[in-house]
C-alpha cells in the first residue's frame, strides 16, 4: 500500500532542497514549484502554476519527456524509477537548453518530479575524460620514445661497433713490421673511412639532440640562390665522381636570393645528396633543382635509384626509421638524415615531401620561403 505524503508536509520539505521540485496532478499540470525550480528556470513562482509539465522542455523534446512521464506514472511503485535518461534537456524562461538528472516518486492525486540540472558535472565528467584521453596519448607517446630509444641504443651499437672493430683489427695489422707499404695505406685508408663514418653517426645524434631541444638557431642572411647550388654542387662533385655518378644542376631563370641560413641548408642538401648517391647505381645521375614560384623558391634532389616503397613514404622522416631498400654501397645510416632535413626545413618556416609521382628513382622536393613571417613584417 502506498504511503500517502501530506501535501503541506511536502511542500515544506522542498523549499530546503536545491534541486527543481515540482508537483503536478495526473493532467502533468504543475501545482506547486519550489524555490529552486524558479531559480533554475528563471521564472517566478505564480508563472509556474497551471503550466502545463512538457513546456519546461524543448519543443522537439517534449514529447519524449511525456513518453518518459507516463512510464513513471503506470509503474506501481512509490519508489523512484527513473534516473538520468540520457538526452534529456529542460528549457530555461530565456531559452537555454540544459542537460538534466530526472527522478520521479508517486504522491496523493499526482506526482512529484525532481530535476537536477547536471551542466557542470558534465562539464567536470568532460574534463576528466579529456584528461584520460590526454593521459592515454602521453603514455603511449612516452611507450613509443622508449621503444624508439631501446631499438636507436641497439642501431647505434651495431652501427658505432662495426667500424670500431674495423679499426682495431687494421690497427692489429699495422703492428706487423713486415707489412707492405701499399697495404699499409689501404689500412689506413680503412681506418680513416671507419672514423668518418662513427663521426658522421655523432653528428647526427649530435644535431636531433639540438634541433628537438629547440637550441639550435638559425643565422638567416641574404643567400644568392643560383651561386648557392653552385656551390653545393661543387661540395659534392668528388663524392660523385668516385662513385661515377653524374651530379647534375637544373636552376631557373633569375631565381634570385632568399633569406635563409645557407649552413643548416646545407645539411639539408648533404643529406639528400648522400642519400641519393648510396641508393644510386654507377653510371646514373643526381639531379638538383631550383625554381622560384611566387614568395617560395622549390628545391629538389632526385635519383635514379629503385625508389621508396609506397608503403613507406609516410614515415621516412621519422627519428631513426630507415626504408627496407637496400643501398647500392651497402651503407647503412642511423635513420637520422631525413629527420633532421625536416626539422631544419621547418625551422626556415618551409615544407620537405617525397614527390610520390616521380618515376625512375625517388625525388625530395623542399620548398623555403625568401623572406620569413619576420622579414616581411619588418
Amino acid at each position: 500500500m502506498s504511503k500517502l505524503v501530506s501535501l503541506k508536509a511536502l511542500r515544506s520539505a522542498l523549499d530546503t532542497i536545491d534541486e527543481a521540485c515540482f508537483i503536478c496532478n495526473k493532467n502533468m499540470a504543475i501545482r506547486y514549484a519550489n524555490s529552486s525550480a524558479c531559480d533554475i528556470f528563471g521564472y517566478t513562482a505564480g508563472n509556474f502554476e497551471g503550466k502545463r509539465l512538457h513546456n519546461l522542455f524543448p519543443s522537439s523534446k517534449q514529447q519524449e519527456a511525456e513518453q518518459l512521464i507516463h512510464i513513471i506514472l503506470e509503474q506501481e511503485s512509490d519508489d523512484v524509477i527513473h534516473r538520468n535518461p540520457e538526452g534529456i534537456y529542460a528549457l530555461r524562461k530565456n531559452g537555454e537548453e540544459f542537460p538534466i538528472e530526472l527522478s520521479a516518486r508517486r504522491i496523493e492525486n499526482g506526482f512529484l518530479l525532481l530535476l537536477k540540472d547536471i551542466t557542470a558535472e558534465l562539464k567536470l565528467e568532460l574534463s576528466y575524460k579529456n584528461l584520460i584521453r590526454e593521459f592515454e596519448q602521453s603514455n603511449k607517446h612516452l611507450k613509443d620514445l622508449d621503444t624508439q630509444k631501446d631499438h636507436f641504443i641497439g642501431m647505434a651499437a651495431h652501427d658505432l661497433r662495426t667500424p670500431l672493430h674495423r679499426i682495431v683489427a687494421a690497427t692489429d695489422l699495422l703492428s706487423n713490421q713486415g707489412l707492405q707499404e701499399d697495404r699499409r695505406e689501404s689500412l689506413l685508408d680503412m681506418i680513416m673511412r671507419a672514423a668518418q663514418g662513427m663521426l658522421g653517426i655523432i653528428d647526427d645524434l649530435l644535431n636531433i639532440a639540438k634541433i628537438e631541444s629547440g637550441q639550435v638557431q638559425l643565422r638567416k642572411r641574404p643567400v644568392q640562390i643560383k651561386a648557392y647550388i653552385e656551390s653545393i654542387v661543387e661540395q659534392h662533385a668528388l663524392l660523385a665522381q668516385n662513385r661515377n655518378i653524374k651530379l647534375i644542376s637544373e636552376i631557373s631563370k633569375n631565381p634570385g636570393e632568399m633569406v635563409a641560413d645557407p649552413d643548416r641548408l646545407g645539411q639539408v642538401f648533404s643529406n639528400l645528396l648522400s642519400n641519393a648517391f648510396k641508393f644510386t647505381g654507377e653510371g646514373t645521375s643526381v639531379t638538383i633543382t631550383a625554381e622560384r614560384k611566387r614568395g617560395d623558391i622549390v628545391f629538389s634532389v632526385s635519383d635514379q635509384g629503385p625508389g621508396i616503397p609506397e608503403n613507406e613514404i609516410g614515415e621516412v622522416f621519422e627519428a631513426f626509421q630507415q626504408i627496407s631498400t637496400q643501398p647500392e654501397t651497402g651503407e647503412q645510416g642511423t635513420g637520422l638524415g631525413l629527420a633532421i632535413c625536416k626539422r631544419i626545413v621547418e625551422l626556415h618556416e618551409g615544407s620537405i615531401k617525397v614527390d610520390e609521382g616521380y618515376v625512375g628513382g625517388a625525388r625530395f622536393v623542399f620548398t623555403i620561403p625568401i623572406f620569413s613571417d619576420e622579414e616581411e613584417a619588418s
